[in-house]
């Protein structure tokens, strides 16, 4: 740990610069491997005081925390006016026994990059 300290406070390394040289430096030496990601948890695990500020002020980002964004799904600014849920539609449209009744569906992808939007009609 103190040969990452000392990577990241005076070489200004990044946590995959250290991992990568590290594995480079002790090949034959598996208990010297570290990935970039328990270093990351390493430096946010830290107990609150000076060396911890230190560390994560030297990281590329220095955000005081790491963590995943808030998914679309979990918005709560998405809100579709007077919503129906398809357990309230009408039993004629059920039954399909007229054309007109049309279905739709969105599909967001990864990371909200792409959409495709989806209508059936009920009766085909």
């Amino acid at each position: 740990s103190d040969r990452v300290v000392s990577m990241l406070e005076h070489r200004q390394w990044s946590p995959e610069q250290i991992a990568e040289k590290l594995k480079r430096e002790h090949p034959d030496d598996p208990s010297m491997h570290v990935s970039h990601e328990t270093i990351y948890s390493w430096v946010y695990a830290q107990p609150r005081n000076h060396l911890k500020r230190l560390l994560v002020s030297q990281l590329r980002q220095g955000k005081p925390k790491r963590g995943r964004r808030a998914s679309a799904s979990n918005c709560s600014a998405i809100q579709v006016p007077d919503h129906q849920t398809i357990h309230q539609r009408p039993a004629e449209i059920e039954g399909r026994e007229f054309p007109g009744h049309w279905e739709g569906d969105l599909i967001i992808g990864q990371l909200n990059q792409s959409c495709i939007g989806t209508l059936v009609e009920r009766k085909t």
